[in-house]
């Protein structure tokens, strides 16, 4: 059980902190504005470019009032000062209002509220590292211990400019530079701390800009240059989030959860676009803080997840990962020809790390299922044939790299001396786990991703009857697929007490994995599993030992490895409800999928209407809200998609490509959902407007 003294003392001594994001540049700070933490700081491409920036008044900080965060690129921060320096209580305030874009842009307003005239010192604290973004990393709790994380690199050292500011630059050979720049000349600058000496008459205003300008190639330019800039930067995010309000469709119910979550999701999804100054052209980044990169898989799911609200995200996708699709057998980086990208790094990180990584054996099998979906959604068979270059690269990779052995199973097992052991979905070191705890090893071959494999085969096929004209590519890939299901039903179903399950991987030495887990609900999204099974899959879906009453643990509680608050062996991941729910109900069991979207709906209205990455596997009846995984990244890509694929389900919403209309095959709605009015939803360049009245879904051309 947890330890919920250990629990309180370590949300005690971690705040929260604050995330101010545009692409991949973004802010982490504390409820004052403060970046005084070791993971902290303004980073872009990957490399943190200011680690300290703390405001004092009179060598004090300001008291904590309010923090209200507009969008996600800017925050205003509320602070009364101290009593400190002759200041009385409550004799001014200071709103500190902060953008993200190209950089970051501080506007500080002092106000006097004193009947008194007013004199003291504004002191703003400045440092920076350079560090790279995974040595920070190991500071967080979730993913390193911070006693024996790798040293940060010492604080660099600044330089006056003759522009009212200061610049920053690497002293061990980094080309990056961090330039400052103030709107009104400080009394004083040194060693990286600004003062300014301010009087203010009584009720009398004064105020302060603050511009900080990120250099990765160690570009110098001046105070006007950096306005104009950071000016332009800030424009051009608000008007991209207010035309991303504009394209998605709008959602009108009296289910609260329902509204609420769903305009989170469509704010953290904005949030988590990469801009075109990140080479990737608005591909979803996998989450802040530590993720705001190309992530081949979280890309893959959150498109699936949003096809409702309209194609573009998909393609956008698809093209990207084609560009960065592997074409060379590099063991150093686990890539292989045709295999679709793991992860992306920029800047620093790429000089530590590597730029590009390729260990995952799921995104190439996905990213031919988003490319099915698209021309589902769509009926495009010109950006169909576009991509059928990658899409052909990708099923050589599945049989002539995926199956290490020739066994018919496509596995996994790291050449590279860096990435992940395990490179499923579930990719910590200790998910892929025998019954007893015992960790698997050797050549994996995880259950959901030959249903992937098969489903994608099976769609490529229809690919090729439909768009590409290729009849015996469509029948080698159908006759493959059948084979495969076959196989697999025979090799991972498998004894577990008394009765049977699918196993959650084949170790190195094909013996099943005999652990119960989410992973057979994936297994129902593919359509693997065999007819007369689908009663038994879903039975332990909904059983005690998976189900937890805020949806199904990664885990069930019977196992030797299982624990509520570890990452992949028992708590709960709303993506991953997403795609069993969309599996239950290809199988016909509506009721249940229904279940799953009431519930992680009512989680996500009890989080704050945001659904995190992942939260604590406890049982409903303990918990009467869900427990929040300590280190959770929000927002995080494929949850603030999940709330959108829930909402497809309930309305049984699904694309008729034959006659190019939306349609639902959802029955009855229950009561519980209420009414609802969604549109408009572009699919086959049409709009649609979906309603739910007196628990019947009607949708009709809007």
């Amino acid at each position: 059980m947890l330890d919920l003294k250990q629990s309180c003392a370590v949300s005690i001594v971690r705040s929260v902190p604050l995330t101010i994001l545009d692409g991949s540049t973004f802010c982490v700070c504390d409820e004052r504005g403060d970046i005084d933490a070791p993971t902290a700081g303004l980073f872009a491409e990957d490399t943190r470019f200011l680690s300290r920036c703390v405001l004092t008044v009179n060598g004090e900080r300001p008291l904590f009032l309010s923090t209200v965060q507009g969008e996600p690129f800017n925050a205003t921060f509320f602070v009364r000062n101290p009593i400190a320096g002759g200041l009385g209580r409550d004799e001014m305030t200071i709103a500190r209002a902060r953008n993200v874009s190209d950089g970051m842009e501080d506007s500080m307003v002092v106000r006097s509220h004193a009947a008194r005239p007013l004199a003291f010192s504004l002191e703003v604290e400045l440092a920076t590292d350079f560090a790279d973004i995974f040595a920070v990393k190991q500071y967080d709790f979730s993913l390193g211990d911070p006693l024996h994380a790798r040293p940060l690199p010492p604080p660099a050292d600044s330089e006056l400019t003759g522009d009212d500011g200061l610049v920053f630059a690497s002293s061990d050979g980094y080309p990056g530079r961090t330039q400052i720049f103030f709107s009104s000349q400080p009394v004083e600058v040194e060693n990286g701390r600004a003062h300014f000496a301010v009087e203010l008459e009584p009720r009398q205003e004064w105020a302060l800009r603050m511009y900080v300008l990120p250099e990765p190639d160690g570009d110098s330019v001046s105070r006007r240059s950096a306005e104009r800039q950071l000016a332009q930067a800030r424009a051009h995010a608000a008007d991209a989030s207010a035309a991303w309000r504009l394209s998605v469709p709008k959602l009108e119910t009296t289910w609260s959860d329902l509204a609420g979550t769903y305009r989170r999701s469509l704010s953290d999804l904005a949030s988590l676009r990469l801009g075109e100054q990140d080479g990737t052209g608005g591909l979803i980044a996998a989450g802040t803080p530590w993720f705001m990169t190309v992530f081949g898989r979280d890309a893959l799911i959150t498109a699936l997840q949003t096809m409702l609200l309209g194609p573009d995200l998909a393609r956008v996708t698809l093209h990207t990962l084609a560009d960065l699709q592997a074409t060379e057998d590099d063991p150093s980086i686990d890539a292989e020809p045709g295999k679709i990208i793991h992860e992306m790094r920029r800047g620093r990180a790429a000089r530590v790390w590597v730029p590009r990584y390729y260990g995952t054996v799921d995104a190439t099998p996905l990213y031919l299922i988003l490319l099915s979906e698209l021309w589902r959604w769509t009926n495009d068979g010109r950006s169909i044939t576009e991509l059928r270059g990658p899409a052909m690269r990708a099923l050589e990779w599945i049989d002539r790299y995926g199956d290490h052995d020739g066994d018919g199973f496509v596995e996994y097992e790291r050449r590279a001396s860096i990435g992940p052991l395990n490179q499923c979905w579930k990719d910590s070191d200790e998910a892929i786990a025998f019954a007893d705890g015992t960790r698997a090893t050797g050549a994996i071959a995880a259950a959901e991703v030959q249903g992937y494999v098969y489903d994608a085969k099976l769609r490529c096929a229809e690919l090729a009857r439909e768009v590409w004209r290729d009849r015996g590519l469509a029948e080698r890939l159908t006759r493959e697929a059948g084979e495969l299901k076959e196989r697999f039903n025979d090799a991972f179903w498998c004894d577990r007490g008394a009765g049977k399950i699918y196993a959650l991987a084949l170790d190195g030495e094909k013996r099943p994995v005999d652990s119960l887990s989410s992973n057979i609900g994936h297994l129902l999204w593919s359509g693997i599993v065999a007819e007369d099974r689908a009663a038994a899959v879903v039975d332990l879906l909904m059983a005690e030992e998976l189900w937890s009453g805020w949806g199904v643990r990664t885990m069930a509680t019977g196992d030797g490895s299982y624990n509520p608050l570890t990452y992949h062996n028992g708590t709960v991941w709303p993506h991953d409800n997403s795609l069993i729910a969309l599996g239950l109900e290809r199988y016909g069991y509506r009721s249940e999928a229904l279940r799953i979207v009431r519930s992680l709906l009512a989680a996500a209205g009890s989080l704050g209407d945001q659904l995190p990455e992942v939260f604590g596997g406890f049982p409903r009846s303990e918990a009467p809200q869900p427990i929040a995984y300590p280190t959770a990244t929000k927002p995080q890509a494929w949850a603030a998609g999940a709330p959108i694929l829930l909402l497809q389900v309930l309305l049984g919403l699904e694309p008729d490509r034959s006659r190019e209309t939306l349609r639902s095959a959802a029955g009855e709605i229950p009561a519980w959902a209420g009414s609802l009015r969604l549109g408009p939803v572009q699919v086959f360049g049409s709009s649609w407007s979906v309603r739910v009245e007196d628990g019947t879904v009607s949708v009709t051309p809007a």
